[in-house]
């Protein structure tokens, strides 16, 4: 009997269950957060323009400098794309839709982009792009953002247009 309790132990210590030794030498740890993109513009999100007799002579008005982009991106390649909403109008023509245009970056740059309502059933225009201005990962400003309103005729009424814009950074895939 002896002799079978003592076999019983033994087997019971060596199936019983030890605390395992865990080494954790060298052991890297990677965390990967999918297309972290973020975009601030530094100026008001309305657009004002106050349009006068002088401006409808010109056929345009803008406004320049009236803000930076802040962006930061854990991604490349990636665009900018700005949106806006309709116009409005407290003492100007309500019905009137005019183009509203943007760009950015020094005065020299004549590359004007027009912006399309939010709710248009085509993509909203693509007008920054990383590969163009050689920006991968990481964060940065693009500075000097211009408005410009076009198409301004004697049909338009004379008065304050506003819109609000939006900025949105994606992820091309």
């Amino acid at each position: 009997m002896r002799l079978l309790l003592a076999v019983l132990a033994g087997i019971l210590l060596v199936t019983f269950p030890l605390p395992a030794l865990a080494v954790s030498d060298n052991v890297n740890v990677t965390i990967n957060v999918a297309q972290v993109l973020v975009v601030e513009y530094t100026g008001d999100p309305v657009i004002m323009f106050d349009i006068g007799y002088d401006d409808l002579i010109e056929g345009s008005l803008g406004i320049m400098n009236s803000g930076d982009i802040l962006w930061w991106a854990n991604i490349a390649p990636w665009m900018i794309s700005v949106e806006r909403s309709e116009w409005q109008t407290d003492d100007g023509d309500p019905d009137f839709e005019f183009w509203l245009q943007v760009k950015y970056g020094p005065p020299d740059n004549d590359r004007w982009v027009t912006v399309l309502v939010n709710t248009h059933p085509d993509a909203p225009a693509d007008w920054i792009f990383s590969e163009d201005l050689g920006l991968t990962t990481g964060h940065g400003v693009i500075q000097g953002v211009d408005w410009k309103v076009k198409e301004l005729t004697w049909d338009v009424q004379p008065g304050t247009y506003w819109c609000t814009v939006y900025f949105t950074i994606e992820a091309i895939i």
